[in-house]
């Protein structure tokens, strides 16, 4: 370690880098720090490093906006705050004529401690107008092409848990009209005692899609994250773990049921969800506003939702007043032409002639239809596959009334309790992962500003 004129040590980093230009940290400017990320764990490894073998690699930049060192900026700023002194910072600048060539360039840098999570890069990507097709420099990041045919619902990763969850497993909880449980949804005495010898009037639920998601993109140790329990089985493993969701469902329910699924997944879902006693009558299309990157020929933009009710029911309710939707679709716009011998009505793609000219209105029906469109959460600290309260709110509305019950056998960081909550129905859901239940709890008391009590 170096010494000072006094013979006493001192704390230093050491550059390494030879013929490139310096700068103070403090001149180096973010560029985007939306794209990468570093652990906690990593960081200390990197301040390691640093400390141990010098600064050593030089900072990318263009116009003092840094396209590869994120993280060492970051390691420096922690070890300058630890009473390192720094030396002045190495950097290449990139001599590139727009910002957007710059940012395309930053996405070739692979980070070794600081992480490119999915979500963070497809966000990245569609906000900078970039092309996910052309990104050349990812081929080879690690993960990615194992990712090929998953289109899973990302979101941003969940902070790491730094206390030991509150609730434990078999634990029940008031909500104020709410109620929830600690443990698993395919045990039917679990569920049983969740409803307390009532039945719910439909079920939204969002099962684990099977792909081990963890909510990165990166070779790190999966103790760093808040992973998805029940989230990698083998393909009989996950039909019987769907089956006795499934019967749970269609037992304690007498309503619609809506389940949502991955598309590679969807055909075990179905067959599982008859094979319980459930009648499926259709697949909803949720359309996400931003795609899922991934090597496929075609990038995913929706995930679907199975939609149907137990097959024992003569009847279910369903909205009254129907409407067409969330969005206007072209299907119901129709215009017709007569050519003096033929009215030619001509609708979405397709044409119709009638002999003669077609005098009147052409009714169009208000009807619901099986695309929605909402907005996925660009961030959310508190679960890594975090659907919108606004999805969980058109099932609810179409397939309940007010007071009515909502059942969710897999309520993760509790959406579809908030979206009854605010639609003044109640929410009786099932959360294997205590710490998620704390999470339901919190968001449902900084909501309401009352307080959950344990039963």
């Amino acid at each position: 370690m170096p010494m000072s004129n006094s013979g006493e040590k001192f704390k230093a980093v050491i550059n390494k880098v030879l013929d490139c230009q310096t700068a103070d940290i403090k001149d180096f400017i973010i560029f985007n720090d939306e794209l990468k990320e570093i652990s906690s764990k990593n960081l200390t490894k990197l301040k390691n490093s640093i400390t141990r073998n010098g600064f050593t690699k030089p900072i990318i930049t263009w116009k003092m906006k840094i396209l590869d060192g994120h993280q060492r900026k970051v390691a420096l700023e922690s070890l300058a705050y630890d009473g390192y002194t720094l030396p002045k910072i190495p950097f290449v600048a990139i001599d590139v004529d727009t910002e957007k060539r710059a940012k395309e360039i930053l996405l070739t840098c692979t980070a070794q401690y600081g992480e490119v999570t999915k979500e963070r890069l497809e966000y990245f990507v569609s906000n900078n107008g970039l092309n996910a097709l052309d990104l050349s420099g990812f081929v080879a990041m690690p993960r990615l092409e194992d990712m090929a045919c998953q289109d899973i619902e990302l979101n941003e990763e969940p902070q790491e848990a730094t206390v030991d969850p509150l609730a434990k497993q078999g634990d029940v909880y008031q909500l104020g009209r709410h109620r929830i449980i600690c443990g698993d949804s395919t045990d039917r005495e679990t569920i049983e005692k969740l409803m307390d010898g009532k039945k719910a009037d439909m079920v939204f639920t969002d099962p684990p899609y099977n792909v081990d998601y963890t909510g990165g993109m990166g070779t790190h140790e999966k103790n760093d994250r808040q992973g998805i329990l029940n989230d990698k089985m083998s393909a009989s493993q996950f039909y019987q773990f769907l089956l006795a969701a499934c019967r749970n469902m269609i037992e304690f329910s007498s309503g619609g049921i809506y389940i949502c699924m991955s598309s590679s997944e969807l055909h075990s879902l179905k067959i599982a969800f008859e094979e319980a006693g459930g009648h499926w009558q259709s697949f909803i299309i949720w359309v996400k506003n931003t795609f899922t990157l991934s090597r496929s020929d075609y990038q995913h933009t929706y995930e679907p939702i199975l939609y149907g009710w137990p097959a024992r029911i003569t009847g279910h309710y369903f909205i009254e007043l129907r409407d067409n939707g969330n969005v206007w679709e072209d299907l119901m716009k129709i215009k017709a032409d007569y050519d003096g011998e033929f009215t030619t009505l001509k609708f979405s793609g397709f044409e119709l002639k009638i002999k003669g000219k077609a005098e009147g209105q052409i009714k169009r029906g208000k009807q619901k239809i099986d695309v929605w469109r909402y907005n996925k959460p660009v961030k959310s600290p508190d679960h890594p596959t975090m659907k919108p309260i606004e999805l969980c709110a058109e099932a609810i509305k179409n397939s309940s009334t007010e007071g009515r019950i909502v059942l969710d056998l897999f309520l993760g960081s509790g959406s579809t309790l908030i979206a009854a909550e605010k639609l003044r129905r109640s929410c009786y859901g099932c959360e294997l992962d205590p710490k998620f239940v704390d999470v339901i709890i919190d968001r449902w008391e900084k909501l309401t500003g009352k307080k959950a009590v344990k039963l």
